[in-house]
């Protein structure tokens, strides 16, 4: 980068929500965050840090370097946070990043067929990309084809969504380096200078891999390496086409990073790269959309969710929107003029996520079959059934299984949110492929106390509870829940509390003598001779079982 000092970054704060990752889902970036929240890295050794992955992370110390199968997405979010932050930096870190961030100097090059960019590359050397030539034409395969993957997604998203062009950095053509950058990265996008708009609008250029070989597997036609070169630079020219909104990732960082990879299904839709990371969604479904970690490339799904239910063209409305808002307010502010809200529709997503894999119903997500199903906390124990959530964070959910079945017809649940959280809830009955999904009403968005009935063919009811909160996004809340399951009835209980008591001598008495039946009307609880009437021979059973322990007649 030739130089840092630049207009609209100076005096921003970079406001990212550094969360611990799972050990499982840890990337280096998300392992030298976690170091850095904890104290055991300064901002500046950090950053460093992270910049070396740039180059490939093998060249990191072990204890932030990963043997997990899942490589780094996008290194955009590196680039980005250097610039913003540049004039925090110490000179001597000043200098490092500078040569890590200069373009590389590369041997050949190739101007695509539409003329829209040019490919940057070597034939010799560590950065070499594969030589085949198939076609005779004496420039590599390799090249020719990120050439033309890369006018492909400039038609798509610039000549047919209505997207902004990069800005421009003289030349008119857009560049994209090849560099081996490991198996830890697939590429990212640099943004170098300001552009013409009157906002922070940023010119740039990509790097991608030089041969994507040993990354994860893909459903490309023509093999997981094309289908690696595709996605890559649909992603990356996504965030180039950003930087003409705003290059800024305070408050937006994670928007970035959905869009870009919910553009790579857009624009080559056979190749599900992005398929690798969704397992860390549904698994974590605690985890806020505004992740900034390894979460936030499988939150893609998002952004599918609201192209379905509103056309693609409202992504493209938020990010004319982030020219002047972060990206949590430019959503709600779109939504509202759709006649909806961001935590309306938030709660909505969270139902949609559970008709995924064989819960799939052709009636949400258009490849939900293909996505894995959503992690259910598992309520185990009897009729009666007390807990709480784990916290859930303003735009995470949290999925509770509850049992039913047979013997079960109807149902209570109340709901109880923590009150400085603003909350959604649906309950699904679920006897596969069959599944039912209701809103569960809450007064004041926190509470909610509802009778189901028809349980009976279900043996499975699930409560979503989703924190659809739009501010103090850091506020991490529980809901509490009660689940009473009824059986068809107990004999003996006549009110319904699940036992028999002297509670039930009082009503049957009532209702013998008086006709005045208990608040459930239930004859058959009551019947305990099984004669077909209600008389003082089921008073005198119901008062020797309870007293006498002897059983009932029948």
């Amino acid at each position: 980068m030739a130089n840092m000092n630049v207009r609209g970054f100076l005096g921003w704060s970079f406001a990212v929500l550094l969360t611990v990752p799972t050990a499982e889902a840890a990337t280096p970036l998300d392992k030298i965050d976690q170091a850095q929240v904890q104290g055991r890295l300064s901002a500046e050794r950090a950053i460093l840090l992270k910049a070396q992955v740039l180059k490939g992370a093998n060249s990191l110390p072990r204890e932030y370097r990963t043997d997990e199968w899942l490589p780094e997405r996008c290194g955009t979010r590196v680039t980005s946070e250097i610039v913003e932050n540049w004039d925090s930096y110490s000179i001597e870190t000043q200098n490092a990043l500078r040569e890590i961030m200069a373009r590389p100097a590369q041997q050949k090059s190739l101007v695509s067929p539409d003329g829209y960019f040019v490919i940057r590359y070597d034939t010799t050397g560590p950065h070499a990309v594969p030589s085949e030539d198939e076609n005779s034409s004496g420039v590599p395969d390799y090249a020719e084809n990120l050439a033309a993957y890369a006018d492909s997604s400039y038609r798509t998203q610039v000549l047919q969504m209505g997207y902004s062009p990069p800005p421009p950095d003289g030349d008119g053509k857009y560049d994209i380096y090849t560099q081996n950058l490991g198996t830890g990265l697939y590429g990212f996008c640099e943004p170098e200078s300001p552009g013409p708009a009157p906002w922070t609008d940023y010119t740039s250029f990509i790097v991608v891999h030089n041969n994507f070989l040993g990354f994860p597997p893909n459903d490309d036609p023509e093999g997981p390496q094309k289908g690696a070169m595709k996605v890559t630079v649909a992603h990356e020219f996504h965030h180039a086409v950003q930087f003409s909104y705003n290059a800024s990732t305070s408050g937006r960082l994670w928007f970035m990073e959905v869009t870009s990879t919910w553009m790579e299904d857009v624009v080559f839709d056979l190749v599900n790269d992005n398929y690798n990371y969704l397992s860390v969604f549904f698994t974590e479904p605690q985890t806020p959309l505004t992740n900034t970690g390894i979460h936030m490339y499988s939150s893609f799904i998002w952004n599918q969710y609201l192209a379905q239910n509103f056309g693609p063209e409202i992504i493209r409305q938020v990010w004319q929107e982030n020219i002047s808002f972060q990206a949590v307010p430019a959503l709600d502010r779109v939504l509202q003029t759709r006649s909806s809200s961001l935590g309306r529709e938030f709660s909505r997503f969270a139902l949609w996520n559970f008709y995924t894999g064989s819960r799939n119903d052709s009636q949400h997500y258009e490849e939900g079959s293909f996505y894995p199903e959503m992690t259910l906390h598992q309520n185990a124990g009897g009729p009666m059934i007390t807990g709480r959530s784990q916290s859930v964070p303003a735009l995470a959910a949290q999925y509770e299984s509850l049992p039913a079945g047979d013997s079960v017809e109807k149902a209570r649940l109340v709901f109880t949110g923590r009150t400085s959280g603003v909350w959604g809830a649906h309950v699904l009955f679920e006897n596969s492929p069959v599944i039912r999904g209701y809103p569960f009403p809450l007064i004041a968005n926190n509470h909610g106390d509802t009778t189901f009935f028809g349980l009976d063919s279900f043996p499975r009811v699930v409560l979503v509870g989703a924190q659809i909160k739009t501010s103090q996004l850091t506020v991490f809340e529980y809901f509490d829940y009660s689940y009473t399951a009824y059986p068809f009835f107990i004999q003996g209980d006549l009110n319904e509390d699940l036992a028999v008591t002297v509670e039930d001598v009082v009503y049957l008495s009532n209702w013998v003598f008086l006709a005045i039946p208990p608040p459930e009307n239930r004859p058959e609880a009551a019947d305990l001779n099984c004669d077909g009437r209600l008389g003082p021979a089921d008073l005198v059973l119901l008062l020797n079982f309870l007293f006498l322990e002897l059983p009932f007649a029948c």
